[in-house]
């Protein structure tokens, strides 16, 4: 297995500058949160580093990729009709799994959820959502007060990610993922049971 400076080379050769500067930002975020909340932060810097793996994809060969590899997305139908850039995150959770970079389950689920959520998120997907939204290199509207929240609640800031994720869409017209309202509904628990 790569160590995590030969992978930071070979992410660097491969993406976009703009988008291995992100990873590399939502990396170093994560490491600090898995720090700050108990997640290896060895691994939580990797799952943020290669959490945009295939998001330079095409549409087309992100569909290829993830029939011709069996890989479960949710609601994929509606992702390939309305926003078929959500696909990324399921492909390069398999990606990277495939090539070894990522042999651990929950860091792989991470990857794979990092765009959409899911109901029920553990530990690392929540710290990896979080990371992603609010890295220090995104400018936002709402990405600096949700990274102050990150370092004080990890799950005020996962509630705050999803909320500011769905305000995108309503703002910008598009239909909602049918998965979108199960993990609201579900990030909506963490806050009835108290958040820490």
């Amino acid at each position: 297995m790569l160590t995590n400076e030969e992978l930071e080379r070979v992410v660097k050769k491969n993406l976009p500058r703009a988008l291995f500067r992100h990873s590399l930002a939502v990396a170093k975020f994560s490491a600090q949160l898995g720090r700050r909340f108990g997640w290896n932060p060895d691994l939580a810097f990797r799952a943020g580093l290669l959490h945009d793996w295939a998001k330079p994809w095409s549409p087309r060969k992100l569909v290829k990729y993830i029939r011709a590899n069996k890989v479960k997305v949710p609601g994929f139908q509606f992702g390939l009709k309305y926003a078929p850039a959500v696909l990324h995150s399921y492909a390069g959770a398999a990606e990277v799994k495939r090539r070894g970079w990522l042999n651990d389950p929950r860091a792989i689920r991470a990857v794979a959820s990092h765009t959409m959520g899911r109901p029920g998120m553990s530990l690392p997907e929540k710290i990896l959502y979080v990371a992603d939204v609010a890295s220090p290199d995104r400018t936002f509207s709402g990405a600096k007060g949700i990274y102050q929240t990150a370092l004080k609640s990890l799950d005020l800031a996962y509630l705050a990610s999803v909320a500011l994720k769905i305000s995108y869409v309503l703002c910008h017209g598009r239909p909602l993922h049918p998965l979108t309202l199960r993990v609201w509904n579900a990030a909506l628990q963490i806050k009835a049971r108290g958040v820490k």
